[in-house]
């Protein structure tokens, strides 16, 4: 990550960049990842039912795609756009597709600090914890249930809080999750049927998200 500035605008804005030996490694890597994981379900009827090798290839074509900028700035876009119509108080940084490229992605600066670490910022704004939690938990449900795709490495670093408005920025759209339309119904029985303890629906719910 680097900070730079537009010069046209004088915009401030951080540049990421893909090193150049990153995608033969990673692929060099994962190769022994899945050959290994071929190898434990051969030999384990535990790791064939666990579907250890699917999820060795799983994670493989995750990481595949985020060595790839011009996928991040797509899920940018896409979540943004989701969040734009939410009417909730978090950002998702702008990204400046004329400059970006598969391995270099320019976006918005945000003067903010990791949640992880922002007793002094939330203190000094007066923020409400349960509220900024809760925030975030509804953009994580409006992100599954609406438009199927969301963030999917929503650790305290990869959310920023605004040091000036308090606003909450999410950080890092390398890995998303996906949601065809069975696996969002499924999840809505879900958590319907948890708010209203009935077995059926969260029955219901678990047998489309597994099917799907």
């Amino acid at each position: 990550m680097h900070k730079a500035i537009l010069k046209k605008t004088n915009e401030q804005v951080v540049v990421k960049v893909l090193r150049p030996d990153v995608k033969a490694i990673i692929r060099e890597d994962l190769s022994i990842l899945v050959e290994f994981a071929n190898w434990v379900t051969s030999k384990s009827t535990w790791a064939e039912n666990l579907g250890f090798k699917e999820l060795a290839i799983g994670f493989a074509n995750a990481l595949h795609e985020e060595t790839d900028f011009r996928i991040e700035a797509r899920n940018v876009l896409q979540i943004q756009n989701t969040m734009s119509k939410s009417g909730l108080s978090v950002h998702i940084p702008n990204v400046y597709v004329e400059f970006s490229s598969e391995k270099v992605l320019v976006m918005d600066y945000m003067d903010g600090v990791s949640a992880g670490h922002a007793d002094d910022v939330i203190q000094k704004l007066g923020l409400d914890r349960k509220v900024l939690a809760r925030t975030l938990l509804h953009s994580f449900l409006k992100q599954a249930l609406v438009s199927g795709i969301f963030h999917a490495d929503p650790h305290p670093g990869n959310v920023y809080i605004d040091r000036k408005q308090g606003f909450m920025t999410m950080l890092d759209f390398g890995a998303v999750g996906r949601l065809a339309a069975p696996q969002q119904e499924g999840l809505k029985l879900f958590l319907l049927g948890i708010d209203h303890t009935d077995a059926r629906l969260v029955y219901d719910g678990v047998t489309l998200l597994v099917e799907n």
